[in-house]
């Protein structure tokens, strides 16, 4: 009867969280890269050392993956393909690391696209000497701008709408790795190595309102049926 009820149980929230709006996306990078690039639209080739991967120092002691910039123009690590859909509301966390003492604290966290539009994050902490851990929400709020990839003028903040649009339909994630001004070896002087590591990266959704209800029925039942069957 116990087993019956466990079972019953897994499946009413199974059948709840697939209602969430879209799959709960993580990487460890305890293995690989996991499908993981890097990028710079300004420079084509990328603009940094091929994209590594480390089996351990990581958060919690496991693997990682690391790029230094070595060209002028922003890096990025950009998340694999299958990382789109409605997330709207939810959640991307992560952890970055970038030892170099001049790091610049405001930078773009990441930068989103979807729905045709672009959107980049300022918050949190700059990465440091150790692992500092980042959760961007995915709703119109303080923080989101949209720019021009020039860089140029300067950044205007996005509205609710214009974030809400973009996290409804992701169609790619980037995350900033490149944190210091100069990349080392620059013709005018360099600041030292701009080597950022990334780990533990969490996309994920909120459960809409029937994963919450379908869940509650669940448990529901199985105390009305512990009831009758005593």
């Amino acid at each position: 009867m116990k087993l019956r009820c466990v079972a019953m149980l897994a499946a009413w929230l199974l059948w709840g969280i697939s209602a969430w709006s879209g799959p709960i996306l993580y990487s460890s990078f305890d293995a690989s890269t996991e499908g993981w690039s890097i990028t710079s639209p300004q420079i084509p080739g990328g603009g940094g050392t091929p994209l590594a991967q480390v089996g351990s120092g990581g958060v919690g002691g496991s693997g990682f993956v690391w790029t230094e910039d070595t060209a002028n123009g922003r890096l990025w690590f950009v998340a694999p393909g299958a990382w789109t859909g409605d997330y709207y509301q939810g959640s991307l966390s992560f952890y970055l690391m970038n030892p170099n003492p001049n790091v610049l604290s405001a930078e773009p966290r990441v930068r989103i696209s979807g729905g045709g539009q672009t959107v980049y994050y300022f918050g949190g902490s700059a990465p440091g000497a150790s692992w500092v851990f980042d959760a961007v929400p995915l709703q119109g709020g303080p923080g989101w701008y949209v720019t021009p990839q020039s860089w140029i003028v300067p950044f205007v903040p996005a509205t609710p709408a214009e974030v809400q649009t973009v996290m409804s339909g992701i169609t790619s994630i980037w995350i900033n790795a490149d944190w210091v001004s100069r990349y080392f070896g620059h013709p005018s002087g360099d600041y030292g190595h701009d080597i950022t590591s990334l780990d533990e990266v969490r996309l994920t959704p909120i459960p809409e309102p029937a994963s919450y209800l379908l869940a509650a029925a669940g448990l529901l039942l199985l105390v009305l049926r512990r009831r009758v069957a005593a």
